[in-house]
């Protein structure tokens, strides 16, 4: 067992039980709660001017070398215990003022800018969370206002994961098939387009990337196989090129030089660009592609709030999360895209017809509706579990 007293709240680890319990007197108490809040608005100064900061780096410098090094940061992250998810948000967090800012500056970012990029955007997160969290301390709130907004703040703030991705992506096949032909109408694509879409732009992105080491990802090597498999290959000749220009006419998505697979380093902020660049493998992607993008600067209203570029104010990124730049497009945080699978199929169809959003996709008048698929899908999984219940439909209350 371990203790430790740390500004007069005693920390007792035991195995992996962490117990917390505040050691100081009911004076100390109060002169404490006093200290955080005077120390409210110096969080709120740091806040403000780390933003400053923050704005001033993605004007100086090319923002696809800053985005690519917090890329770079997310890939090295993303199954560490320690980082929690951090690096993940961070280059989300960094997408929405990039898309903020027109232009886009040439100049070479340091390995210090880079550095200095990541620390400030997680201690802005980290500082805006304590600010957050101590508010119920001035009376703004109740107390039991002011717990389920920290308990809703900190979940937006921190917390992603993978969850129940084959569940998600089931419901929304099923949400939104219902919507294909209104879809087809007005973009070329259906519901399943979209989701393929956003499986296919984070594998391609794995197909032309290089890890530090110079070898391919993996993903690479399992498309080539998954291909001469499906042609039924089974040798290949060493002086027979055929195969491998066979390979990459059929996979366009694909980087090649000199007739072979090529790639970007994940590690060269100079290869950041083309790295990041889409290249479509299908027709269709494209079509979803040019429907959810957004040029540098179009997200100007995450930057024109009462307070700028806080980390929950709203962003286009979430209804268009691709960066189109001189008739290209790039994406930086694929997880921006099945994250917000939902949001982003919604303002397809809203921006599309908004009668039909309004009385076709809400409400329930259409039998295929969002609200009647939710109301039937509540009422079979209550079914599974509580015996001869009666479901009574909005539209009859």
């Amino acid at each position: 067992m371990r203790r430790e007293l740390v500004n007069g709240i005693e920390l007792k680890l035991d195995g992996k039980n962490i117990t917390v319990k505040n050691k100081r007197t009911k004076k100390q108490h109060e002169e404490y709660i006093q200290q955080v809040i005077a120390n409210r608005p110096k969080n709120l100064e740091f806040i403000e001017s780390s933003i400053e900061r923050v704005i001033e780096i993605f004007k100086t410098f090319d923002n696809f070398q800053l985005l690519g090094f917090l890329s770079y940061n997310h890939f090295l992250n993303h199954n560490n215990p320690e980082d929690d998810g951090m690096a993940e948000v961070t280059l989300e967090y960094a997408t929405s003022f990039a898309t903020a800012i027109s232009n886009n500056p040439t100049k070479q970012p340091t390995t210090d800018i880079f550095e200095e990029l990541k620390d400030l955007l997680t201690n802005i997160r980290m500082t805006y969370n304590a600010y957050i969290s101590t508010e119920g301390l001035i009376a703004n709130y109740t107390e039991q206002e002011s717990h389920l907004r920290f308990l809703t703040v900190l979940e937006a703030l921190h917390m992603r994961g993978d969850g129940y991705m084959n569940h998600i992506y089931n419901v929304f096949k099923e949400m939104f098939s219902g919507h294909d032909q209104f879809l087809i109408d007005n973009y070329g694509f259906d519901s399943n387009d979209i989701l393929e879409t956003f499986m296919q732009l984070e594998d391609s992105w794995y197909c032309r990337l290089r890890l530090p080491n110079g070898a391919p990802h993996p993903s690479c090597m399992k498309r080539f196989k998954e291909w001469y498999e499906g042609k039924g290959i089974k040798l290949f000749r060493a002086d027979d090129p055929q195969p491998m220009i066979d390979f990459l006419a059929d996979n366009p998505d694909m980087v090649s030089r000199d007739g072979k697979p090529d790639g970007y380093l994940i590690s060269n902020p100079k290869q950041s660009q083309v790295l990041h660049k889409i290249r479509f493998r299908k027709a269709q992607h494209k079509k979803v592609v040019e429907a959810i993008n957004q040029e540098f600067g179009e997200n100007v209203n995450f930057l024109n709030p009462k307070f700028q570029g806080l980390p929950l104010n709203e962003t286009l990124i979430i209804q268009k999360p691709i960066i189109k730049y001189k008739d290209e497009f790039y994406l930086f945080a694929f997880n921006i895209l099945t994250r917000n699978l939902f949001d982003i199929a919604e303002s397809l169809i809203k921006n599309a017809d908004k009668k039909y959003y309004k009385e076709k996709y809400l409400g329930n008048k259409y039998s295929l509706s969002r609200d009647n698929y939710l109301e039937n899908k509540t009422a079979e999984l209550l079914d599974n579990f509580i015996k001869k219940i009666k479901f009574i439909p909005q539209s009859q209350i």
